[in-house]
C-alpha cells in the first residue's frame, strides 16, 4: 500500500488483521474498511494534518490455511507486472467520503489547495445565507462540493433551499459520479461537464452564489478561459473563493491574471489572517492556519458594483 509521506509521494507501513473466533455473527463474513488515522507524528512540520485513510474491501478468509502466492510486504516496484490492487483508497472528510484515482492525472488527486479550502469552507458555512447555489469548479474529486453538499443539508445550517453544483471537465467526471455514490445519503448533487469559456456549458450550471475553486491556476494559457468562466458563473453578488499555491507560475505571469480578473470588473482581495483591531473583514478570520503552513493563498472574487 502506498501513503504519503512528508517530502516524498511514497511510504509505507504493514497491518495486520486478525479475526475475533469468539464473534461468530454473520457480519464477521463480510467486507470491512480500515480507517487509518495519525494519533502522533515525529518531526513533521504539517503533523496535524496528516491525511486520514480508508481502504477496502477487506475480505477475511475463514480459511487458516490459505497461502499467499507473493509477500505483501515487498515495495510496489518488485510486485509482479499487471497485480491487481486488492482494496480501494479512499479519503474521509467530516462524514465526507472521496475516492481518489491517481492514475487519472491531475483531477485524481487531492492537492494542498483543496484541503485548505475545506478548512476554510467549514469556517464559512455557518456563515451563509438563505437559497446558496454553490458551485465547486473544476472540482477533482469533487471533495469541497460534497463536503458542501453533505453539511447544509444538516445540523445548524441545514437548508432545504441550498443546492450544490459540481463541475469539471467530460473526461474526468468519472471519478466525480463514482464519489456520488458514497455521499448518497444527502440530496442529489448537480453534476455538469464545464470546459472553462464553454458559455453553454457554464449556462447549464446556472448562477452561482458561492464558487469555490482550487489549484486552478497552474498554466497560463488556459487564463482568459478561467476568466471567462469564472464571469459566466457569476451574478452580481457572487462571491468566488479560490485556493492558489505556486506551482509552475512566476510573479509577472500571477499578477497578469489578477489583472485579467479586474479587467473583467472583479476586485481581487488576498484573504491574510491579521492581527489587526480594526480589520473588518470577518473572513480573514475564517482563513486556517493550515493556509501559511502549506503557502496555499486564499483569494476572494467579487463583482465591482
Amino acid at each position: 500500500m502506498t501513503v504519503g509521506y512528508e517530502g516524498s509521494g511514497k511510504g509505507g507501513f504493514e497491518y495486520r488483521i486478525i479475526r475475533d473466533t469468539k464473534k461468530k455473527d454473520e457480519q464477521s463474513f463480510k467486507g470491512y474498511y480500515l480507517h487509518i488515522s495519525v494519533s502522533h507524528v515525529e518531526s513533521c512540520t504539517l503533523s496535524p494534518h496528516v491525511l486520514p485513510l480508508v481502504i477496502g474491501p477487506i475480505q477475511i478468509n475463514n480459511n487458516s490455511e490459505s497461502v499467499i502466492d507473493h509477500p505483501t510486504n515487498a515495495p510496489i516496484e518488485l510486485w509482479p507486472e499487471n497485480t491487481c490492487m486488492v482494496h480501494d483508497i479512499y479519503r474521509l472528510f467530516s462524514h465526507t467520503v472521496v475516492q481518489e484515482y491517481w492514475d487519472a492525472g491531475i483531477p485524481g488527486k487531492i492537492w494542498d489547495s483543496a484541503i485548505v479550502m475545506l478548512e476554510f469552507l467549514k469556517n464559512l458555512m455557518p456563515f451563509l445565507a438563505e437559497r446558496q447555489h454553490i458551485v465547486d469548479l473544476s472540482a477533482g474529486t469533487g471533495l469541497l462540493g460534497y463536503y458542501a453538499n453533505n453539511n447544509i443539508h444538516s445540523g445548524a445550517t441545514s437548508s432545504t433551499d441550498h443546492h450544490v453544483t459540481i463541475t469539471e471537465l467530460e473526461e474526468a467526471l468519472e471519478l466525480i459520479q463514482r464519489n456520488a455514490t458514497l455521499n448518497s445519503n444527502q440530496p442529489k448533487v448537480n453534476i455538469h461537464p464545464l470546459l472553462w469559456g464553454n458559455r453553454e456549458q457554464a449556462e447549464m450550471c446556472g448562477k452561482a452564489d458561492i464558487i469555490m475553486a482550487s489549484d486552478v491556476l497552474y498554466e497560463s494559457g488556459f487564463f482568459d478561459d478561467l476568466v471567462q468562466a469564472l464571469y459566466d458563473l457569476s451574478k452580481p453578488t457572487t462571491k468566488i473563493y479560490i485556493g492558489y499555491k505556486r506551482r509552475g507560475l512566476d510573479t509577472a505571469e500571477e499578477e497578469r491574471f489578477w489583472k485579467r480578473c479586474m479587467d473583467r470588473g472583479f476586485k481581487v482581495t488576498l484573504l491574510q489572517q491579521s492581527s489587526d483591531i480594526d480589520n473588518n473583514d470577518a473572513e480573514t478570520d475564517m482563513v486556517p492556519d493550515l493556509a501559511q503552513q502549506t503557502g496555499v493563498q486564499i483569494y476572494r472574487l467579487t463583482r465591482c458594483l
